[in-house]
């Protein structure tokens, strides 16, 4: 390999690292800000589906028992998808934001529920 390839290469290589690295350190202090701030999920069976908690010092901030953000009364058809739900309105939360979620957000998360809308 010539050596341009080759440090090309060795470049690209050490983004790659160093993106993984940050990515890795935010998602911890994203959580470490959480936990300071007393906030939790838990995610819940309901009738048809799932839901989930946001707790504050094991207390009950939220109980959503339907996806936010759309019309009707609709369950998480999975606890994978209520759980992202859950960690982006605790994210909001721990930034003191407004923990309403928009369907363009629901949309990112890939919630199956809106494939039909």
């Amino acid at each position: 390999m010539r050596p341009v390839k080759i440090a090309a290469v060795l470049l690209f290589l050490a983004g790659l690292t160093a993106m993984a690295v940050y990515t890795t350190n935010y998602a911890d202090k994203e959580k470490k800000v959480e936990r300071a701030r007393g906030l939790s999920v838990e995610i819940i069976d309901v009738d048809s589906g799932y839901g989930y908690q946001i707790l504050h010092n094991n207390r009950i901030l939220i109980q959503q028992d339907f996806i936010p953000g759309i019309q009707g009364k609709t369950a998480f058809s999975s606890s994978a998808e209520a759980k992202r739900v859950a960690d982006l309105v605790v994210s909001k939360l721990a930034h003191n934001q407004s923990p309403e979620v928009f369907l363009s957000e629901l949309e990112a998360l890939q919630i199956t529920a809106l494939n039909g809308r």
